[in-house]
């Protein structure tokens, strides 16, 4: 497409008027019926793919409909010509135009490739409700009957299409589905269906995936690049995502797409939830119904990702198979049927990680004062934990997740410091608390589905948790706000993807530990913390206290000097993990073990100086949170008995349904 002009009109469109002229006179529904009959000239051809380039929506226009805009100006003979000319022109006559665009690309013509994106681009035009001239609009409806169908046939294939050849032969070599996918993948990247064409091919992508792993493979090559296709343009519209993620039968259409072994490791599927983050925070008053829509997809899909008893099966060709989560640690069909999500598709998983990271907090408490996402509401712990350690299948998805959680927990400690309510919300706690449970409960539930060995399995641990914590600080110094006024600052949707782009400084494409931060002191202090179970992951009373006197320090409401100065830097504490390894990046610290004792000398009496009160309370309410939950949720199972009884589903009831007090 030619750059737009200054009144947002293509360039070509001004330089060929006359097209418009003759898109006025001409016949669409004649040079539709003759491209289905195959009795267009060569003449014919050149004409209409003229006239379907000049119809194209301008730069402007699509810049708007990424926008979420309407665009109400197309003009009337456009939007006419377009409509007329591809209900007669059917799929077939739409393939045979595109034939011998193709060839004529191939043979070396300048404008053929152009004119191929146009005949792609003019389908999806005409299917969006948000395009039109201010009468009328696009349509699913304007898209070729015999497509239309096709795509009904898909998503409701019938009994026979897991067993037998007659679905590939009447749908795929019949109705041309190939050719349809390659005519669909010329779209420009910034043309957008509309929302019901985008979900039908999302569903059929869904469909052909499930059929094709219940006959053996059998049809794999030819349905997987179909699908491939059908799913790029499809997730191009973010209400479709949205609706595709909130059906009441989303688990249906969901799991073919997650279990799938995408050659890109489910990077374009990644686009169905990457909308989320951005639209989660409410920064203005516009971004309201952006921002419930938001908590609402992403609440769905963590209650579908967590689910060991779904409505309906988890796949078509699984029938009797209703327990999502147990299918996603044990994906059936690829490797030796043991990987997990992370494992098959790790930047899928990633994408799921940056999505429900602004929801950390909601996943764990319901209490107004810390929930942030009214759309989001609170899951069960057993549903948490399994969220937890679904992504931590992927080194970087874990540590995204995790980094998240605990960076969260990090700030409601030092929000109960800041706060001046009378008296203390020592309640807060609980939360943190929870929130601290969760990472280690993730955590030790992904260990005892991959690994028997119990003491590889705390190896990992031990290093897995290093680079959690490293993440929560790291994310913590971004100055990310997880908490609403009074308690914190509403964040801009788009921070919560920091931890993506800082995961990469502590673990390396392996999932281990890189070098650098293997060897910093807070990557020492917290492998050093080897078992697992409560007492590991919970805080220590004296680094609860640690993170609250930080933020007394931070705030200058106790001053650096009044503790010992090795203890400082640039007027602020060095880091818990700093001072229990007893070195920073610059080197050992002299007198560890005076300054260690000088902070614990000098912490009532700055608490008291600076009016926090209750200190102990807070901190008996977040050891109580962690010890609730690991007794009512690992009981006294082992890692992988507790992965068998607990959270496949097979355990009891009582133990998945609330929070533990």
């Amino acid at each position: 497409m030619r750059s737009p002009g200054c009144d947002g009109i293509p360039t070509s469109t001004r330089a060929f008027s006359p097209r418009y002229e003759t898109l006025a006179r001409s016949d669409a529904a004649g040079d539709g019926t003759a491209a289905r009959n195959g009795t267009l000239t060569l003449t014919d051809y050149q004409r209409i793919a003229d006239i379907l380039v000049a119809a194209q929506l301008s730069p402007a226009q699509l810049d708007a409909l990424a926008r979420g805009d309407t665009v109400d100006n197309v003009p009337t003979a456009v939007l006419t010509y377009l409509r007329d000319f591809y209900r007669e022109a059917g799929t077939d006559g739409l393939l045979d135009v595109a034939d011998v665009l193709r060839g004529r690309e191939e043979s070396g013509d300048d404008d053929a490739a152009s004119q191929l994106d146009a005949l792609a681009n003019g389908l999806l035009m005409i299917s969006n409700e948000n395009v039109g001239d201010g009468q009328n609009t696009g349509s699913y409806e304007l898209v070729p009957d015999e497509l239309r169908d096709t795509l009904s046939r898909i998503r409701n294939p019938g009994e026979d299409a897991r067993f037998m050849g007659d679905f590939f032969d009447d749908v795929y070599v019949d109705k041309r589905l190939a050719d349809v996918a390659a005519l669909l993948g010329e779209a420009n990247p910034g043309v957008v269906p509309g929302t019901q064409f985008a979900s039908e091919l999302d569903h059929a992508a869904s469909r052909l995936l499930d059929i094709a792993s219940g006959t053996g493979g059998l049809y794999r090559d030819a349905y997987e690049p179909v699908a491939e296709k059908f799913l790029d343009i499809g997730l191009r519209n973010e209400d479709a995502s949205y609706e595709l993620l909130t059906a009441s039968d989303n688990t249906r259409t969901l799991m073919p797409l997650f279990e799938h072994e995408w050659n890109d490791d489910g990077a374009t599927l990644s686009r169905l939830v990457g909308w989320i983050p951005e639209n989660s925070a409410v920064t203005g008053p516009d971004d309201t119904v952006r921002a419930e829509r938001a908590g609402e997809a992403a609440h769905s899909l963590a209650l579908m990702l967590s689910s060991s008893g779904s409505d309906s099966p988890v796949a078509f060709t699984d029938a009797n198979n209703t327990n999502p989560y147990r299918r996603l640690m044990d994906i059936p069909g690829v490797g030796d049927g043991r990987s997990a999500l992370g494992e098959v598709n790790p930047a899928l998983t990633q994408s799921i990680a940056g999505a429900l990271s602004p929801y950390v907090i909601d996943m764990v408490t319901d209490d107004p004062r810390l929930a942030y996402h009214e759309s989001f509401d609170c899951l069960g712990p057993v549903e948490t934990t399994r969220i937890f350690s679904l992504l931590d299948s992927d080194p970087h998805a874990g540590t995204l997740i995790s980094g998240h959680a605990l960076a969260a927990a990090h700030e409601i400690d030092r929000a109960f410091a800041r706060s001046d309510v009378d008296p203390p919300p020592i309640t807060l706690g609980e939360t943190s608390g929870r929130l601290r449970a969760v990472v280690e409960g993730g955590l030790r539930t992904e260990l005892g589905d991959r690994l028997s060995d119990s003491g590889e399995a705390k190896s990992d641990r031990a290093a897995t948790r290093a680079g959690h914590f490293g993440a929560g600080q790291a994310i913590t110094a971004t100055g990310l706000s997880y908490l609403p006024p009074p308690w914190g600052v509403a964040a801009s949707g788009a921070v919560y993807t920091a931890g993506a782009l800082l995961s990469g400084n502590i673990i390396d494409a392996d999932g281990n530990l890189t070098d650098r931060f293997s060897g910093s002191p807070e990557a020492r202090f917290r492998i050093s913390q080897y078992e697992a179970g409560p007492d590991q992951i919970r805080m220590t009373d004296n680094e609860i206290k640690y993170t609250i006197l930080t933020e007394l320090v931070d705030s200058g409401r106790v001053p650096a000097t009044d503790l010992p100065p090795e203890a400082s830097r640039a007027g602020t504490l060095i880091t818990y993990g700093e001072l229990m390894d007893g070195h920073t990046d610059n080197g050992e610290l002299q007198n560890i073990e005076r300054v260690r004792q000088g902070i614990v000398d000098e912490t009532p009496g700055a608490f008291e100086r600076s009016g926090i009160r209750r200190v102990d309370e807070y901190i008996d309410q977040h050891s109580v949170a962690i010890n609730a939950y690991y007794d009512n949720i690992f009981g006294s199972d082992d890692d992988q008995r507790a992965f068998e009884s607990v959270f496949i589903g097979d355990g009891e009831p009582t133990r998945m349904s609330r929070w533990p007090v």
